[in-house]
């Protein structure tokens, strides 16, 4: 039998900085994941941000700006809160494991060449 143990919350805030942090873009996401389909036999999940591009190869930030060639960075912080769905161990039914990670990261973008 394959029976969630858990009931999650997950919500993920990324920003976008510019290399000489200037503030480009951000995303917030946020998630329930309390169904077997939405997770591996492991109990993980895969998730993808992906900022697509516009028919021209562009890609904008919120405000419209078309990102330019050049490195940026981001920042990105991700919150779970884990409620159990049962008792196991030291743990018991309806107690909550929450967990945080904050990253940095760096990325480089080209522009598409015009036509």
């Amino acid at each position: 039998m394959n029976i969630p143990l858990y009931d999650v919350k997950y919500t993920l805030h990324l920003w976008i900085y510019t290399n000489t942090a200037n503030y480009v873009s951000d995303f917030n996401v946020e998630y329930t994941l309390n169904d077997e389909d939405e997770v591996t036999s492991a109990g993980t999940v895969q998730m993808v941000i992906d900022w697509l591009a516009d028919k021209d190869g562009t890609v904008k930030a919120k405000n419209k700006h078309a990102l330019g060639t050049g490195a940026y960075l981001t920042k990105l912080f991700s919150k779970s809160v884990a409620k159990h769905r049962c008792d196991y161990k030291e743990q018991r039914k309806g107690d909550k494991t929450v967990k945080k990670d904050e990253t940095f990261k760096t990325f480089g973008f080209k522009r598409p060449n015009k036509k």
